[in-house]
């Protein structure tokens, strides 16, 4: 471990000479301004869904040259796109991708700051983006797939994850879920009864049981310990128990 004397500006130069200069150089981005400018509305909508034609009318350039460098940032490893969750009910949407940040500290430097995530009006946003960061680390990019699940009733989960034939749905919520689910994560089990179901909340509460569905309340904390050993083996059992 590396601990800087000045984290923020070191931080900084790395994004300017990695993420910046690189994308410039590397892959021939002729307007950096405007690839600045989509870099700053990436970070300041992280878990939203990506408007390129408005996000182009803001950074003076075409919906092509938007998608491209949302592009280049996806090859590079610094956002994530994260498409709708299509599982044959007809009531969903194939709709436009979600964007996250693959490092929430390379998020903050650009927007939002380092305060504590707690208090911070954009604190369900950095959890959700901590969690698909953890998912990231454990998702082999040709084998499993993360997505969101929008339905046209307006019932909304923030990922679904499979591997392997496993399937782990996520809810992220922030402050206390109180020990109760919304509806739109009941809509999901309802729909397609994962194995597993993981409530993101302030608390660890009891875990309980939806039919065929385990749901698991857990803090972001959590996640890594509770998430990793369900993500490898269907049924999220390890190899041999």
């Amino acid at each position: 471990m590396v601990r800087a004397e000045r984290p923020e500006s070191e931080l900084a130069a790395l994004v300017e000479s990695f993420v910046i200069r690189d994308a410039s150089d590397r892959f021939k981005v002729r307007n950096v301004a405007a690839f600045r400018k989509v870099l700053d509305l990436a970070a300041g909508q992280i878990g939203n869904l990506v408007n390129f034609s408005e996000w182009a009318s803001l950074a003076g350039v075409s919906n092509d040259t938007v998608a491209e460098y949302v592009r280049l940032l996806e090859e590079t490893h610094v956002v994530r796109l994260i498409r709708p969750f299509i599982g044959g009910k007809r009531a969903e949407l194939t709709s436009a991708p979600k964007i996250f940040f693959v490092d929430n500290g390379v998020r903050n430097l650009i927007f939002g700051g380092f305060a504590p995530s707690r208090g911070r009006a954009d604190q369900g946003a950095l959890w959700e983006n901590l969690v698909l960061s953890e998912m990231l680390k454990y998702s082999n990019p040709i084998l499993d797939s993360i997505r969101y699940w929008r339905s046209k009733a307006g019932a909304e989960v923030d990922f679904v994850f499979e591997s392997r034939g496993s399937q782990v749905a996520v809810e992220v919520k922030a402050g206390d879920a109180r020990d109760s689910l919304t509806r739109s994560a009941r809509s999901f089990i309802d729909a397609y009864q994962p194995p597993f179901f993981l409530l993101v909340n302030a608390r660890r509460l009891p875990t309980q049981r939806i039919g065929r569905t385990e749901v698991r309340f857990i803090t972001p904390g959590d996640f890594h310990a509770d998430f990793r050993p369900l993500c490898r083996f269907p049924g999220g059992q390890e190899s041999g128990a």
